[in-house]
């Protein structure tokens, strides 16, 4: 039997400011959007001819970035087209709902909540991103160990140096609470992860850009506005790795939300 090769392409949402120092966002967001290598070109095409649909019927070009911040406040190449709220909204939905319609897309996303984290910080702890990236290397490899598969981590530019750091860290020492005994650590090293991370930039990946939309979406499925919340999250479908949720720390369906309350 094959064993699979998964290409995680990983953005943010938020920012790493502390609440108690000015930051205006309640949390700061990782997303994964996951397929297999040998689903990886067809999927590609089908993405392309999304893309073509929102260019014909929208005018959004092909090289354009389809992006959370841009969709939400008519920014980017939306301020060109002068789209309305409604078709913007209408475009983002349909972004989300694509992922779970081709069936060889996976997603999560880990939500660090600001408060809680803020005030239960401690130690190594002390960077929200280690935290955030510690989940999220954690459920990769738990993703990809029980098939003995291996996985290349695609993550958006930011945050470079950092990210390089931390996955190399955690392919050598990786210790993870025991589900049956808090208290105890077990030894998970990160050996699924071939290779240091490929960083590409936003605005030359369809597949960057879908994680983009999902990290926003999963930022406001835990803190919902009257115009944008859980139902956008539930948009994606099949396509959440609902197993992600299913342990402590508990969130919405596909989110690991910590700290937990």
């Amino acid at each position: 039997m094959r064993r699979a090769v998964y290409l995680f392409y990983i953005d943010d949402s938020g920012d790493t400011g502390l609440k108690s120092e000015g930051s205006p966002t309640n949390a700061f967001v990782l997303s994964a959007l996951i397929i297999s290598d040998d689903e990886w070109l067809t999927t590609l095409d089908e993405i392309v001819d999304f893309r073509r649909f929102l260019r014909d019927e929208f005018g959004l070009r092909m090289r354009e970035e389809l992006k959370a911040s841009y969709l939400i406040h008519g920014t980017g190449p939306f301020d060109r087209l002068h789209t309305s709220d409604s078709a913007r909204m209408r475009i983002y939905r349909m972004a989300l709902r694509l992922q779970c319609k081709l069936g060889t897309l996976k997603t999560w996303a880990v939500v660090i909540h600001k408060d809680r984290w803020e005030r239960q910080r401690r130690g190594d702890s002390a960077d929200m991103r280690r935290t955030a990236w510690g989940w999220m290397v954690q459920r990769i490899e738990t993703f990809t160990r029980h098939g003995k598969d291996t996985c290349i981590i695609f993550p958006d530019e930011g945050h470079a140096e950092f990210v390089r750091r931390t996955l190399r860290r955690m392919r050598r020492f990786s210790p993870v609470p025991s589900m049956l005994d808090p208290s105890q650590s077990l030894s998970r090293p990160a050996t699924s992860i071939v290779e240091d991370p490929n960083f590409r930039q936003s605005h030359e990946s369809y597949l960057i850009q879908l994680a983009d939309l999902n990290a926003y979406a999963a930022y406001r499925a835990v803190f919902p506005e009257p115009f944008f919340g859980v139902k956008y999250w539930e948009e994606l479908g099949d396509a959440r790795v609902w197993q992600v949720s299913k342990y402590r720390p508990r969130g919405p369906l596909g989110i690991v939300l910590w700290p937990p309350e």
